[in-house]
């Protein structure tokens, strides 16, 4: 095997100083900024701000693209190479994995848009009444659930947002217990489908594994995991008093959180149609992104739908409400134009009764003492029907006013009516991209228990608003939130990052295999793998390790390509004992999903967790996340190991016996 190896190169160091420094600049983004001019093209990865300098930045999406391009210009690689990285060999089709992985979401997002997440974590919460040890079990129950369906992505998109607002209303104060047991829950439930994570998809496509045959093998580790993980976290949080006995949790009827239920149920059956339809597809050769796809079509459509026909109806009712406001315009001004011929009426009534008194006056002194009784007895009487004449008019204009109220506030109530009626089943758009809060007087203070039957109401700041854009784009936003804000909601929680950083690492990974770093990694793997329960300790523990180093999708593309070089593949005792490579290929799987339940860089997921509650104020700090999963990770890696080793045993050396 040694005299196959293809001797390195500088391009061979290069390529292999690049690949680590890409992960390096992922896990630690800089930002460079430099003196603005016209002449510079403003390209992705620059933006512009104040006319005055761009900036440079070197992140997740970033890094492996600029890697990819440095070691084209110095030549290291060829443009075969990025082909070749892009369209997959031994297997692995980059390009598959990706539409696979966004169709899902975008299915599992929308779903969570509805209201369907939150009105299942109300259907756990209630059943845990004001017990905090009933609380967090109920949650932990949920998001496994959740994971093991979807994926730990999207538990992470969803949940998260959720358990921070949920925890913060139920004042428990660190949330910390639930924070973290949501995201270990996420990574290992992920283990149990195909398509719980990117790096299962990776693994099974890299040796053919199908849909039935990975949660056969995988159903076992994967539950004996979350049971050892369950006890481990609530051993380690009781002792810290991190769980309470008693919690102030907001009571609601899990129906209420729906807000489009047409939407929920529809979303549902798509989801479940879409696995059982990966189940019953699994003995083809049919790729699953090809299954996958138009059930994220179809949920588009919906969508699309959706918003058009509640734009229509929005339409209509911002129509009745400018009529409704037009006939309170109507009213008032009739109101004021009666009013003021009354008033006028009025006026001259009274200028009239002052004639009449004048009158009447010098008629008394002129007639003599005998007919001064009558005229007085006249000019009461005149005086008497003027002053219930005025009265009459005091009467008319009261009920005139009255009559408006009446009408005026009915109309009112109607109008206010059919504005509160125009809304969308989304999370409202500016709330989602409020950057500033309200400051909260002493009244407002109390929001947790005003504001609890509507959870919905306090997501806030949920994704904020691009930085350094220009008006053009800024109005091209504009138009789609305002037409579509249904799929704008789901679009922008999508992880974008992820499309070009994963990408990326596979172009690279096969500029390492191109460059003869693969044949001898897989050397060194083989002399590390003499017996199946030592190939799935090793491959795990060597998994988990790069996985924090390197991030789970990268670690899972080279450890994936390195199990498929011959140089491990055709190893003698690999040919002999087949359960070796069986061991080392889900032993991986194990060490990719809960390899993250270590640091934050451990998996994209933990890069998203982590910004989500930098976002909403929450703060657990790099060291204080390894801490807790210490006395987690160790516990999980053993038992999930165990069971695969007696699956082996079981399947090769029970049954062959």
């Amino acid at each position: 095997m040694d005299s196959s190896l293809q001797p390195l190169t500088i391009s061979s160091y290069l390529s292999l100083v690049f690949f680590l420094l890409a992960i390096v600049f992922v896990i630690f983004p800089l930002s460079i900024g430099i003196p603005y001019s016209d002449r510079f093209p403003v390209i992705p990865i620059i933006h512009p701000k104040h006319g005055k300098k761009i900036k440079i930045r070197i992140n997740l999406a970033t890094a492996p693209l600029i890697a990819i391009v440095i070691l084209l210009a110095t030549k290291s690689i060829g443009f075969q190479v990025v082909v070749k990285g892009f369209l997959g060999t031994e297997g692995i089709q980059p390009y598959s994995i990706m539409i696979l992985f966004y169709a899902l979401a975008y299915i599992c997002i929308s779903l969570d848009v509805t209201g369907f997440v939150e009105c299942c974590a109300y259907a756990f919460s209630n059943k845990s009444g004001k017990d905090g040890r009933k609380l967090f079990t109920y949650f932990y129950i949920l998001f496994n659930l959740m994971s093991a369906f979807t994926s730990n992505d999207v538990v992470v998109l969803t949940g998260t947002i959720f358990l921070v607002y949920y925890t913060k209303i139920s004042k428990i104060k660190p949330p910390t217990a639930f924070l973290i047991s949501e995201f270990v829950a996420a990574n290992i439930a992920s283990m149990t489908l195909y398509i719980g994570n990117p790096t299962n998809v990776i693994v099974a496509q890299a040796y053919g594994i199908t849909f039935l045959t990975y949660s056969a093998w995988m159903i076992l580790p994967t539950i004996t995991a979350m049971i050892l993980a369950y006890f481990a976290l609530y051993t380690i949080f009781r002792r810290s008093n991190l769980i309470p006995d008693k919690v102030n949790s907001p009571k609601r009827n899990p129906s209420d959180a729906l807000k489009d239920k047409t939407g929920a149920i529809f979303g549902v059956i798509v989801l479940g149609s879409c696995l059982i339809t990966l189940m019953g597809t699994s003995f083809t050769s049919l790729s699953v992104w090809i299954v996958t796809l138009p059930f994220a079509v179809i949920m588009l459509i919906r969508d699309i739908w959706y918003d058009l026909a509640r734009d229509k109806t929005s339409n209509n009712n911002v129509k009745d409400v400018d009529e409704e406001k037009a006939d309170i315009e109507t009213i008032e001004s009739e109101r004021v134009k009666k009013s003021m011929n009354l008033e006028k009426n009025k006026d001259e009534t009274k200028e009239n009764n002052k004639s009449n008194e004048s009158l009447s006056s010098d008629t008394i002194f002129k007639r003599n003492d005998n007919e001064n009784e009558q005229i007085v007895d006249i000019k009461d009487d005149s005086l008497n029907n003027d002053l219930d004449e005025n009265n009459e008019l005091e009467k008319e204009i009261t009920m005139e006013n009255n009559s408006f109220r009446s009408q005026f506030f009915s109309q009112k109530k109607k109008s206010s009516d059919l504005e509160r009626s125009i809304t969308t089943r989304s999370v409202p758009l500016s709330n989602l991209n409020s950057k500033k809060k309200k400051p909260h007087s002493s009244k407002e203070e109390s929001f947790d228990l005003n504001r609890e039957n509507d959870l919905s109401s306090m997501y806030k700041e949920v994704i904020p608003e691009p930085h350094d854009t220009n008006s053009d784009n800024d109005s091209d936003n504009s138009i789609f939130k305002n037409t579509l804000p249904t799929v704008y909601s789901v679009v922008i929680r999508m992880p974008g990052n992820l499309l070009p950083f994963a990408l990326g690492m596979f172009i690279l990974v096969e500029a390492l295999s191109s460059l003869g770093w693969i044949s001898r990694f897989a050397i060194a793997i083989s002399a590390l793998t003499p017996t199946y329960p030592v190939a799935v300790i090793s491959i795990a523990i060597i998994s988990i390790i790069l996985c924090n180093f390197l991030n789970n999708l990268p670690m899972t593309v080279l450890l994936s390509r390195i199990l498929q070089d011959e140089n491990f593949a055709k190893a003698p005792h690999v040919i002999q004992t087949p359960a070796i490579k069986q061991g080392c290929i889900y032993a991986l799987i194990i060490g990719s999903n809960i390899g993250a339940c270590l640091t934050i860089v451990g998996a994209l997921a933990g890069f998203m967790w982590d910004k989500i509650l930098k976002d909403k104020g929450q703060k657990i700090g790099y060291w204080q996340f390894v801490k807790w999963n210490l006395g987690v990770l160790p516990v999980i890696t053993v038992g999930a190991c165990g069971v695969l080793i007696m699956e082996l045993w079981v399947y090769y050396d029970k049954l062959n016996n």
